[in-house]
């Protein structure tokens, strides 16, 4: 079943909930479980790329629940259980959701419920959004949002095993970042000695999404650490050499001995706000003099 969950442009969602048996999750992904029921609920989120525009994140969520099922032909006497579950997001301004169902439950993003004759399912979630200059807000700010599926599962007393009510809870994160670029660096010389000393630089820039920059690039503000790799003429492997910090207008310049031929770039690392990324390749020759 494939679910559509319209949001504005402050999409997302607002409620943290607590609980359950969670099992070990890897990034953008989680899943607890309740033994006595049995029942289990997972969940799977993807980051969403900050940017200008209308598009969608398709199947950006996926749950999927596993519940009890009738052993009987005649399920309601002898096991009445009925179970429902909720997703929800919570954060910054960005999580926080607008185009709910019920207002009184801001940021719900799933809500469904069965009887005891279905054994759970699987959906997904799609996010559309609509970044519009003008519009109130009209952009995402970027961060880490939390996203939690609340599993809740009843018994009726009169089930030959008891009353039972569980609330399963799994949570996960999920960022909202903005697009980087650096540039590809330039070298004082191209062609040097062995062993010479040359100067690289570049500018590094980031998607800033705000009401005064509307998806405009700015420079990556002062501090911020960029990467300097290398790869030797023979080598297959690119290699830390250093780390560079970016200075006013988000420019950045350092030195380095050249020893053989050897290409070098430039990496932007992902953070929490901002998506990664390479530069093109500069290469400095050693050339016999």
């Amino acid at each position: 079943m494939r679910l559509r969950s319209l949001f504005t442009t402050v999409a997302l969602a607002a409620l943290v909930a607590s609980g359950a048996v969670a099992a070990p999750a890897h990034a953008g992904s989680s899943s607890a479980s309740d033994p006595a029921t049995p029942s289990s609920v997972s969940i799977s989120v993807k980051d969403v790329k900050n940017k200008a525009g209308t598009y969608t994140v398709d199947q950006w969520v996926t749950v999927h629940v596993k519940a009890p099922v009738a052993t009987s032909p005649d399920p309601a006497p002898n096991y009445p259980l009925f179970w429902d579950v909720t997703v929800m997001a919570s954060g910054g301004p960005s999580c926080v959701a607008a185009g709910t169902t019920n207002p009184r439950k801001p940021g719900r993003v799933l809500y469904r419920n069965e009887s005891h004759a279905t054994g759970g399912g699987s959906w997904t979630v799609d996010l559309p959004l609509e970044h519009v200059k003008g519009a109130a807000p009209g952009y995402l700010r970027n961060g880490t949002c939390t996203l939690t599926a609340t599993l809740r599962v009843d018994r009726s007393p009169d089930h030959p095993g008891g009353g039972h009510h569980s609330r399963v809870v799994a949570t996960t994160t999920f960022s909202i970042r903005s697009a980087t670029s650096v540039t590809r660096p330039r070298a004082t010389r191209t062609k040097v000695a062995k062993n010479a000393k040359v100067t690289l630089s570049g500018r590094a820039t980031y998607v800033r999404a705000d009401s005064r920059y509307h998806y405009q690039h700015r420079s990556l503000r002062k501090g911020t650490r960029l990467v300097l790799q290398q790869k030797v003429k023979g080598s297959s492997k690119w290699r830390n050499v250093k780390s560079v910090p970016v200075g006013k207008g988000g420019r950045w310049k350092t030195k380095v001995k050249v020893r053989t031929t050897t290409h070098y770039r430039v990496v932007a690392r992902e953070t929490s706000t901002l998506e990664r990324d390479v530069s093109r390749v500069r290469t400095v020759k050693v050339v016999r003099r």
